[in-house]
């Protein structure tokens, strides 16, 4: 009960304490800007972030009022450093140095688990047997677990500090082991495989709410923890799946079915998870790193009921203030880009065909993307865009946009495209619908159902190629276009 008590403290003092600066500066070879990403969350994901302005000769210099440990990202255009930022631990980096108070942790970011991926992420581990698991696998791990307490203890890093970083080392290498087991040893047909797995699973015990409060890679297992014991509730015996998902998850299939289509299967079934089988203590934490995991992703609808599940259940969370600032944050992008008028929307249904969609641009030049919310690279193609766009805002060429989604995420869709501002013609198919289109662009001799596909037509709607190449590809696509534009 002491112990439990001491720990609570501990959190309170860590989520409420006053703020103190931390100074981050330093000299990059970029002249713009960069982007500090705070990883609060269970994932890399771009939020929250702040842009740090540079002078002209890279030098920087940012003040971060914290209340508490943070690791994060600091990006350029092409590299990334991994950063431990903490209250009053001022850090100066640059390509070649790391100086500062907060120096000794940030070295030990650049070795080991943290720098790269563990000696056992390799295919000749892949098929090791259950008797070679401890030998080949786990006895070399608590080898370098020990070699890395011993580096951390001499290097006169603070005593909460090293906690933190010799907790983060552990699940960093249990959410490895997670993906070595779940991918590497699945693809090699390993026998062993799923009982390695569940060893893997319960290696380290599931992370406290102080722990969740300053870890990353500790939120990332936590995660990964409920993905593991839904799937193994799933893989049980014989029987009926639907209803052994309802009574692990103590929720009617129709709910549950009906909150995954809306919402979002990842998140969704983590709050259900962490609702019926994680200490209340925790499940403030799930939610928050739910919320910024659908705000990442463009599912806004999903971050929001969110947000309101946390507010309803834990209204008195350190966590509400950050996930409201996040929520609000994108309210406003949202309403602002709403009236934007370079952004249209056809109803769907009102074409059938390529010919339906290119009919009104007779005389232009059209450059087709067809894309889905659930699509990771094609969001990711879109980021390039609008360097694009600029190339050719006096052409005469049209972005047209077709997205293969179902009638449910109809607001999904318009969120998505109005929060990142893809001025343009926007149409929405569901695969049915879809279906057509992708015959009509085989028949023009390009692959199918291969999202984002890129199709480019001539002046007359004619297809002249039916694999356009992508925005990311910038010079090769340019000369496409700047053909067809002849």
């Amino acid at each position: 009960m002491k112990t439990f008590f001491l720990q609570l403290a501990f959190l309170f003092l860590t989520l409420y304490a006053q703020a103190q600066v931390c100074t981050l500066s330093g000299k990059l070879p970029v002249s713009d800007s960069l982007q500090l990403v705070l990883l609060y969350a269970d994932q890399f994901y771009s939020i929250p972030s702040i842009q740090i302005k540079t002078s002209p000769d890279g030098f920087f210099r940012q003040k971060l009022q914290l209340t508490r440990p943070v690791f994060a990202v600091l990006k350029t255009g092409r590299q990334q450093w991994r950063l431990l930022l903490s209250p009053g631990r001022d850090l100066y980096i640059d390509t070649a140095h790391i100086k500062g108070k907060a120096s000794p942790e940030n070295q030990f970011l650049r070795q080991g688990v943290f720098h790269s991926a563990p000696f056992f992420m390799q295919d000749q581990f892949a098929k090791v047997s259950a008797a070679e698991w401890q030998t080949k696998v786990m006895a070399p791990i608590e080898k370098e677990l020990q070699a890395g307490s011993n580096a951390i203890s001499a290097s006169g890093i603070p005593a909460h500090l090293q906690r933190l970083l010799m907790s983060e080392t552990r699940y960093a290498y249990q959410c490895y082991l997670n993906d070595f087991t779940n991918n590497q040893m699945a693809w090699a047909k390993n026998p062993p495989r799923d009982s390695l797995l569940n060893s893997v699973m319960t290696w380290q015990p599931l992370p406290d709410s102080i722990t969740l409060a300053t870890g990353f890679y500790a939120n990332m297992i936590m995660e990964r923890q409920g993905a593991y014991h839904i799937s193994l509730q799933m893989r049980k015996g014989a029987g009926d799946p639907r209803q052994k998902i309802v009574e692990y998850l103590q929720t009617p299939f129709s709910v549950i079915d009906s909150l995954v289509k809306h919402y979002g299967e990842r998140q969704m079934l983590s709050w259900l998870f962490a609702h019926h089988h994680l200490p209340a203590s925790v499940q403030d934490k799930i939610l928050f790193n739910k919320i910024l995991d659908a705000a990442d992703g463009g599912s806004f609808n999903t971050a929001f009921i969110l947000l309101d599940t946390l507010q309803h259940y834990f209204p008195n969370s350190a966590y509400l203030s950050p996930a409201r600032a996040e929520t609000q944050r994108i309210r406003t992008i949202l309403q602002r880009n709403g009236i934007n008028p370079q952004i249209v929307f056809l109803k769907p249904g009102s074409i059938r065909t390529l010919a339906d969609l290119v009919k009104p641009y007779a005389g232009k030049v059209v450059y087709l993307d067809i894309w889905g919310t659930w699509c990771g690279p094609c969001k990711t193609e879109m980021a390039f865009e609008p360097v694009l766009k600029k190339r050719y805002q006096q052409k005469d060429i049209v972005f047209v946009y077709l997205d293969m989604d179902d009638a449910i995420k109809e607001s999904t869709w318009k969120e998505y495209l109005r929060y990142h501002d893809i001025e343009g013609q926007h149409y929405r198919m569901n695969r049915e619908e879809i279906a057509a289109i992708w015959q009509e662009i085989a028949t023009a001799g390009g692959a199918i159902n291969r999202y984002p596909t890129f199709v480019l037509f001539n002046r007359k709607g004619e297809i002249i190629q039916a694999n356009a190449r992508r925005p990311s590809e910038q010079e090769a696509l340019y000369q496409q276009l700047d053909e067809a534009l002849k």
